[in-house]
């Protein structure tokens, strides 16, 4: 696995939005009160925002990929849910691309 500090250039910005909506997803997971497992056999997104939520639902059934999702959801809670504080914050990625090499991103 690689491993990449303080990531640089137009993809940093991609990254950090896609830990973002990561990080919220997770937060919202748990503050949802779901009490009961929701599986899916072809993705999902999870926000503390109904509307950023679909957001991403829209891009995973246009065909995007997960980390498209990602970065759209956390563009929309941006503007949905701005005291989360969103975009430009610090954040971690790990990724594992269509090799299977895992890359870990601080952002």
């Amino acid at each position: 696995m690689r491993f990449r500090w303080g990531a640089n250039g137009a993809g940093a910005m991609a990254r950090k939005a896609a830990a973002t909506a990561v990080i919220a997803a997770l937060g919202a997971a748990g503050v949802a009160g779901q009490s009961a497992p929701v599986r899916s056999r072809a993705g999902m997104v999870v926000a503390s925002d109904r509307i950023a939520a679909e957001v991403g639902r829209g891009v995973l059934r246009d065909g995007g990929s997960a980390v498209d999702a990602a970065v759209a959801t956390a563009f929309a809670l941006a503007v949905t849910y701005p005291i989360a504080g969103n975009i430009g914050g610090g954040g971690f990625l790990v990724y594992r691309g269509a090799d299977g090499e895992a890359t870990a991103y601080d952002v």
